[in-house]
């Protein structure tokens, strides 16, 4: 039976557009994150975690509602719009929890919403309201008097401020004020003094040709198309920087939340919505699905699991975040739920072989173009493949090809591999209804074998 006092608080901390590895424990000696070596040192981390879709308001609306992007309706970015799903804050009111969201909020529905969402305390960020202010903003959550416990949403922008540092460093929106709301940062030292571009840099030889097409059309968003291996190196140093910023607002709510006289224990879930491509293929922004920017960190602390562990089952943040928050408030998932709880993944009490990603390459905010991929994650290998475009496939061997550089949809030797991904992708999309469907059957009529 359901005993309300047994349960724990729960807080969810998430920032935006952050890499998987990219925690200085994890990275290296040019990035300094304490906050988060913290959290790796005291909890769980998933190591092999994916966004559900590599964008920001797609990745969000899945992981509040718990279902992947064609559930939702919600496949690009959009700032209003009708969509599918009820909000994990609804979820845990409803159960008893006392409910706060502190933040960046970038779902396409009103904040003022509150039947919708859910949430008690409702502080969405904006032009004023930014980092330096959601731990502060957070401490007044969490110092309401109540004898329930609390779920609470800490949402971070950065390091998401790289894509206005990159149309600083070149270019940009023509007649757009370019500002760094969440923080300032220098202007970067020169080249020599910068990380180096990494081993994947160079632009994979077979790479669909949609995925370049996609970053010529947006200009204003990829404003690296000419840049040199220099300029590069410059945008790495700010995205280590703007990483930093975030672990320096982190640490104060791990602050406020030690502080806080409760006897209840603490559970908190720590990740990003997607990823950044960090120069990878030179690639800045998200939307694709290569490792950097649909990888994202992911981490479970809960004191009464073991610290310091790593997870290498495979996680996806868009159902599996919602189902695990909803496993510790002993709350139901409805049947249209298929996210698994962390707890269940790293205690061994369940086991997953594949997952799914989707994306929508649309150039204009608020508008598909109607060009969609999707990737199936499965053993060592990656698949990905669009809707359009010649030469549609890719499929990496991680274990062989961790930089994504090798593409095996070419090599005649790995003909059992890309039948076994196509059959994956189509049976998934069979059992979710996904409208991607009729671009999967048939695909090797309608796309003829590359070699």
């Amino acid at each position: 039976m359901r005993d309300i006092d047994s349960l724990p608080n729960i807080v969810w901390i998430m920032t935006d557009q952050q890499c998987a590895d990219h925690i200085g424990c994890l990275h290296g000696c040019s990035l300094h994150t304490p906050t988060m070596d913290h959290l790796v040192e005291s909890g769980i981390r998933f190591d092999q975690a994916y966004c559900g879709n590599p964008i920001c308001v797609p990745s969000r609306t899945s992981m509040i509602t718990g279902l992947h992007s064609h559930q939702t309706g919600i496949t690009y970015n959009v700032d209003d719009a009708e969509f599918y799903g009820d909000s994990i804050g609804s979820l845990l009111k409803q159960g008893g929890y006392r409910t706060g969201y502190v933040g960046k909020w970038h779902i396409p529905r009103s904040t003022e919403d509150a039947d919708w969402h859910g949430f008690d305390f409702m502080a969405e960020s904006d032009r004023v309201f930014q980092d330096e202010k959601v731990s502060e903003v957070c401490l007044a959550f969490l110092r309401q008097p109540s004898t329930k416990p609390y779920f609470l949403v800490a949402s971070y922008n950065n390091p998401h401020d790289i894509c206005e540092w990159a149309r600083k460093l070149d270019g940009g929106f023509e007649g757009e004020a370019i500002d760094l709301w969440n923080g300032l940062i220098l202007d970067p030292p020169s080249s020599r003094k910068c990380p180096d571009v990494p081993v994947n840099f160079s632009i994979e030889p077979h790479e669909p040709a949609i995925v370049r097409k996609h970053k010529r059309s947006m200009r204003g968003t990829y404003p690296s198309e000419n840049w040199t291996e220099e300029r590069w190196r410059q945008y790495l140093w700010g995205y280590d920087r703007l990483v930093e910023l975030v672990d320096r607002e982190m640490a104060k709510l791990l602050e406020a939340l030690s502080g806080v006289d409760n006897a209840r224990r603490t559970v908190i879930i720590f990740t990003s919505d997607h990823g950044d491509g960090r120069a990878s293929h030179q690639w800045n922004q998200k939307t694709l699905h290569y490792e950097e920017t649909a990888k994202v960190p992911l981490i479970l602390v809960d004191p009464e699991l073991k610290a310091s562990q790593v997870c290498s089952q495979l996680a996806q943040t868009a159902t599996d975040v919602f189902a695990t928050i909803a496993d510790y408030a002993e709350v139901p998932l409805s049947d249209c739920h298929d996210g698994l709880s962390l707890r269940d993944l790293y205690l061994g009490e369940v086991d997953r072989d594949a997952i799914f990603s989707q994306t929508d390459l649309h150039s204009k905010y608020g508008q598909s173009d109607g060009v969609y991929g999707r990737m199936c994650r499965f053993r060592n290998y990656k698949y990905i493949v669009y809707s359009h475009g010649d030469a549609r496939e890719q499929l990496f061997d991680l274990d062989l090809d961790p930089g994504e550089m090798n593409n095996l949809a070419f090599d005649s030797s790995s003909l059992r591999e890309l039948y076994e991904a196509r059959q994956r992708m189509q049976n998934w999309c069979e059992r979710q209804r996904d409208f991607f469907l009729p671009y999967c059957v048939g695909l090797e009529e309608a796309l003829p074998m590359n070699f």
